[in-house]
Parts: C-alpha cells; structure tokens; sequence
C-alpha cells in the first residue's frame, strides 16, 4: 500500500520430496533504484504461501518494482530456477483495502469510506489522518471490526478536519498489533467554481452531487469566428439534439491565447447555454523547453480558463505514449498531475492514452482514458475483440482505485480511420463498453458523413440513459459481469428486480444461457419484459435464456 510497507510473498509448487531440497531467495528493486532481499529457509510445503520479504519500508511508490525469486539447492548453493518479473504499484496491496467514496469534499458533514478485510482472520481497524504538516487527527471514534473476508462501510466525521489534504491510514490489529496497513487519501476543500467530483464506489462522475454518465462528442474546433463571438452555434445545438451531454474541445494554441481568449471564453459561453459540458484537451507546446517550463506554461494556460463554469476537465496530455519518454521522465506525469490538481483542484485532471498498459502509471490521472479504433487504416472488418480486450483491461486495472474509465470510440470514416461505423456496430460498441465497466463514452469525432449514423445516435443515447440511470438508483448493486465467447453481460440489482444489459460480440446469431446457481448470489427470477435495445429474454426452469443476431445488444428487466 503506498505509504506503507512492502510485503513479497509467492507460492512454490512440487513434490514434497524436491521442496525439502530447496530455499528460496528475493530480490526487490524499487523504481529509484534501492535494493532489498529476504530469504524463506524453513520447510517449503506444496502451494502453501511464504513471504520472502516483508517490513520494507517504501521510500518511493510510484512506478515498476523489479521483482526477482531464486530457487537454491540446499546442498550445492546453486540456483535451480528463476523468476523475474516487473510489476507495477498498483499491483503491490494490502489484504487490507480502503476507499474514500469521493474525490473530494466541501461542505459535507461526513465522508465514506469503504474497508475490505482479505484474510480470513478477524481483527479490529484504527483509524487516523494526518495533514500535510504531519498533524494526527482521529476522525473515528474507536475502532472498527472485520470479520473474516469482510467489507465494511463507515463514515469519518470531517467537522473537526480544517481544510486541506489528507493521509486517511486504517490499521489492522491483532491483539493489539499492527499487522496491515492502508492508506487513502482525502481532500476538504472550499467551495469552487464548479462541484466536479468521481464517484470512486461507482466509478462516475458526479457533477453538482448528481451521478453522471458522460457520453459526448469530440469537437475539433474548425470553425468560424465573427468579431468576438463564436458563430457555429447551430453545431453545438446539433450536438445536444442528439442526447449528448458533454464535448472535448482541443485549446486554443499557445502561440494564440492571448489574441483569441476572448474568443473561446464566448465560445465556452455559448456551451454552457446549450447546456454542455466541457473538457478542454490542452494543446502540445511547440516551444515547451525543459519539463518546468512545460508544467509553468500548462498551468499559465488552465488559469485562464478554470473559472468558467462550463468546464469539468482538463485532458493535460493526448497520447503521451509516443513521446513523453523521448522528452521527459515517466515520473514527470505524477508531478505535472500533481501541479494542475493544485492549480485546480475542482475538476477532473487526466491523460488520455493510446496503449494499454498506460506509460507512466495510474496515479496521475484521475481517470483511466483511451482511444481505441477498430477500423484504421486499411482495416474495413469491424473487429469486437480490438475494442472489449482493451476496454476490459483498462477498467480491470481502474477499478481498485475506484477511478472512471473513459473510453474514446470510433465514429470517423476518413484520413487514418478506414471507415465509418454502421448503425449496429456503434450500437454494440455503447454497450459493451458500459457492459465493462465505462461511464464516459465519446465520439471521436463530430460528426459523422452517414445521416443513418447520426440520426441513429439520438436514440442510442436515450437508452443508454435508460439503462445507467437504473444502475444509479438507490441501492443499486452490479450482482454478476461476465464474458463467455462472444456473449457478454452485466447483472445488477436495482429496486425490487434486477436489470439484465447484455450483447453478441459475434457477427452470427447466438444463444446462451445464464444458470442461476452460477451467479454470486442466490436470486429467483419468473418473468421479464424489454427495457431497451434488441434481442430475446426469456425465463425458462428458473435459467435465463437469451437469443442474440449478429452484434445484437440490450437490456431487460427481470422479476
């Protein structure tokens, strides 16, 4: 956990008699270079779990571990077999798990938090924060107890908390030991320009204390100005006809802030009066100079525009894949992040990447963002697979840290990309990126040459609406995600029933079967009637059948 200590523990598999032969070695380097060993020389016993290092201290936690184990031979010293392997911080955790439920808080009385306890033995949790200044607070009275394997939900008073940042710590005792630790951090902020929170329990956005799935256009700004007022009014109310709530524009050039401000805060204006949201994508430095001058100039440029209430977000590098490490270091990202967070504090700041695993890591982003297009170049098929893999590992990876995923998606047909999606194909691409997991889907770009397409899309979003609005209702849960070939589909529990979102990655008619007994949770289930979409659901012998074309996706309410 960062912040705390690093633990190293494998599982060594054989024949007892091989395992009597053996001990085992570690090695782990840290990403600033330092170097810690241990060594496990008691009986190995088959599939048993060993810790090879524990109690190191982390004097630096973002970034790739370097992690090697030796197996040696007992009598002739030598090594038998080895592993090495490059992990990143995320993967390095606790059994002991803690999640505060917002980015941030201002005028809220308490602050959620979520504990899970991953060993199967009970102990009671110690809360405390501590300030930037290394100050000790106790937000919770007493301490709290967790079963085995149990997630508990508390709320930590912030009444006696001032204003600032801080180190939330759970501690796992044992008798009155520590044995594992936690951390998470937490802001307390004054009012600002805009409420611009994540959801890290539901990995969305919430905008004004509303849940909000994000679903918009790229905007690229190729477009007339008169005088001092943005003249393509007409495209941002084609925009908002069409269901979507929300545009990324690029910024205005450097070399031009100043001469065409004026402009752009009318554009912005002009936004917020078709009732749009706005993240503006930062545009490359031509003249950045070194990486202090790159971050100075960045945050000069926010500056001018953080007061608008039009804007939610900053994309403060597109596609640093290709570059970044050519220019800078991997861990000038954390620090550029870090720099803008404190510049602006209320919105949402992030990368957007181009390969998963990201370069750099997640921590510097408050969301996990990519473009993916499965029709580039000379590509004509539709390929499924190259946008749910990559969706599904961008999510997998955002998911313990509670932050959104984003997800840019294909809509232009021209230059680099090969085609334009049809109707249906941008119908599965919606649901199978909400399926997984995204709550911010856009549209790269507006807007497409097929009217089909683009009539289609009003009605596209209005289900996608449908749908996440269930998913955000009071008591809301996701009971079941799961992918089984080409069908793939999300359970949730919502009210009195349950919602059934589900689609066919295959270009060919399918059926599945969902069996009960298999999911997570005993539920029944008798009749069922269609929500939105396509496709056939029917309640046979308790199982849930489904009946699919080619690409086909929906939802259904179940009973």
């Amino acid at each position: 956990e960062p912040g705390g200590d690093i633990s190293l523990t494998c599982k060594i598999g054989g024949k007892a008699a091989a395992l009597k032969k053996i001990s085992a070695e570690a090695e782990i380097r840290t990403p600033d270079g330092q170097k810690f060993t241990g060594a496990y020389t008691q009986a190995i016993r088959n599939g048993i779990p060993v810790k090879l290092a524990a109690g190191i201290q982390q004097a630096y936690t973002i970034g790739k571990y370097k992690v090697s184990i030796n197996l040696i031979d007992k009598e002739t010293k030598g090594i038998i077999a080895s592993f090495n392997n490059e992990i990143s911080d995320a993967s390095i955790s606790s059994p002991l798990h803690m999640l505060t439920r917002y980015s941030y808080y201002i005028k809220d009385a308490n602050a959620p938090f979520r504990l899970a306890w991953g060993l199967d033995t009970p102990v009671k949790l110690d809360i405390e924060a501590s300030d930037s200044a290394g100050k000790i607070y106790k937000p919770f009275k007493g301490t709290v107890d967790a079963g085995a394997f149990e997630t508990k939900e508390i709320q930590i008073s912030l009444d006696k908390l001032p204003q600032g940042n801080y180190k939330v710590i759970a501690y796992a005792l044992t008798g009155g030991k520590r044995i594992e630790v936690a951390s998470e951090s937490l802001a307390k902020l004054p009012p600002g320009p805009v409420d611009v929170r994540t959801d890290k329990f539901l990995r969305l956005v919430c905008i004004d204390g509303k849940p909000t799935m994000l679903h918009g256009q790229y905007f690229p700004l190729i477009v007339s100005w008169k005088g001092t007022a943005y003249n393509g009014v007409w495209k941002l109310a084609d925009v908002r006809l069409h269901g979507f709530n929300t545009i990324t524009v690029p910024g205005l050039p450097y070399a031009k802030i100043d001469e065409n401000s004026q402009k752009f805060e009318s554009f912005l204006n002009e936004c917020r009066k078709q009732n749009l949201k706005v993240i503006i994508e930062i545009p490359r430095q031509a003249k950045a100079g070194g990486f202090e001058s790159f971050k100075n100039n960045m945050l000069s440029y926010i500056g001018k525009f953080k007061n608008h209430p039009a804007v939610i977000g900053w994309f403060m590098v597109y596609e640093p894949d290709g570059w970044w490490k050519t220019k800078y270091k991997e861990e000038d990202m954390l620090k550029l992040y870090k720099a803008v967070k404190a510049e602006d504090p209320y919105r949402l700041t992030m990368y957007n990447w181009m390969f998963w695993p990201p370069v750099g890591t997640l921590d510097s982003s408050d969301v996990a963002s990519l473009d993916r297009y499965p029709m580039r170049y000379s590509t004509l098929q539709f390929y499924p697979g190259v946008v749910s893999d990559v969706v599904s590992a961008m999510n997998r990876d955002a998911a313990p840290s509670g932050k959104p995923a984003m997800y840019y998606m294909q809509q232009r047909g021209y230059w680099d990309l090969s085609r334009e999606p049809s109707v249906q194909e941008q119908k599965w691409t919606v649901y199978a990126s909400f399926i997984l997991g995204t709550r911010m889907l856009y549209h790269f770009e507006y807007k497409p040459m097929s009217t089909a397409l683009w009539a289609a899309e009003k009605a596209l979003t209005g289900e996608l609406e449908t749908v996440f609005e269930r998913t955000v209702s009071p008591g809301a849960r996701q009971v079941a995600q799961k992918t089984a070939g080409d069908f793939m589909y999300s359970l949730w529990k919502t009210g009195k029933g349950y919602m059934l979102v589900f689609a066919n990655s295959g270009d060919k008619p399918a059926a599945s079967t969902i069996q009960l007994v298999d999911l997570p949770e005993r539920i029944t289930i008798s009749k069922c009637k269609p929500l939105a979409g396509s496709g056939k659901v029917s309640v046979e012998k308790g199982d849930i059948k489904v009946s699919l074309d080619g690409l086909d996706c929906g939802a259904y309410i179940l009973e």
